[in-house]
C-alpha cells in the first residue's frame, strides 16, 4: 500500500480536475457526432458508459463532482438528443455507491428525460443496483422510483 504524502493530495485533486475536463470535452464531441460515450472513474465522478447503439445508458460508483453541471450538462445533453431518436428499447443500469445533493439534482433531470422516452412510446426501464448492506441506496432508489414515471427495477448485489 502507497503512504500518501502530504503533497499528494493537491496532485490527485489537480489529476482529478484535468481529467475532468477532457471527458467532459470528449462528451461534447461524442454528443456532436451521437457517437458511444464511455468515461472512466475518478476520485469524484463515476463510470459513464452510453451505448448509442444498443440504447444502454451504465452509471457506477462514486457522484460528488466538484462542479456537477460542468459534469451532467454535457450527459443530458447527449441523452437529450438520444430521446428525440431513441431505440425500441432503452435500458438504464444505475449502481452508485455514493452521490451527493447536487448529484441527486441532476440524475432527477436525467430519469425525467427517460420519462419522456417511456412516454413517447419506447420501453424504459431503470435497473437501480445497490449492495445487499447499503440501505441508503436502496432507498434513495426507491424515492426516485416515487418521482419518476418509468419502471425501475430494484437489484440488490
Amino acid at each position: 500500500m502507497t503512504k500518501v504524502k502530504a503533497t499528494q493530495p493537491f496532485v490527485l485533486i489537480a489529476q482529478a480536475r484535468l481529467q475532468f475536463k477532457i471527458n467532459c470535452i470528449f462528451v461534447f464531441i461524442n454528443y456532436l457526432m451521437m457517437k458511444n460515450i464511455e468515461i472512466e472513474a475518478t476520485h469524484y465522478t463515476p463510470y459513464v458508459h452510453f451505448d448509442f447503439t444498443n440504447g444502454l445508458f451504465e452509471m457506477k460508483g462514486i457522484s460528488k463532482p466538484e462542479d456537477s453541471n460542468a459534469f451532467y450538462l454535457p450527459l443530458i445533453d447527449w441523452i437529450t438528443k438520444y430521446a428525440k431518436n431513441p431505440k425500441p428499447k432503452t435500458e438504464v443500469h444505475i449502481h452508485l455507491r455514493y452521490f451527493n445533493t447536487s448529484s441527486m439534482k441532476q440524475l432527477l433531470v436525467v430519469f425525467r428525460i427517460f420519462e419522456t422516452i417511456l412516454e413517447a412510446g419506447n420501453d424504459t426501464v431503470i435497473h437501480w443496483m445497490y449492495e445487499s448492506d447499503d440501505e441508503e441506496m436502496l432507498e434513495a432508489g426507491c424515492d426516485f422510483q416515487s418521482i419518476v414515471d418509468v419502471p425501475f427495477i430494484m437489484e440488490e448485489i
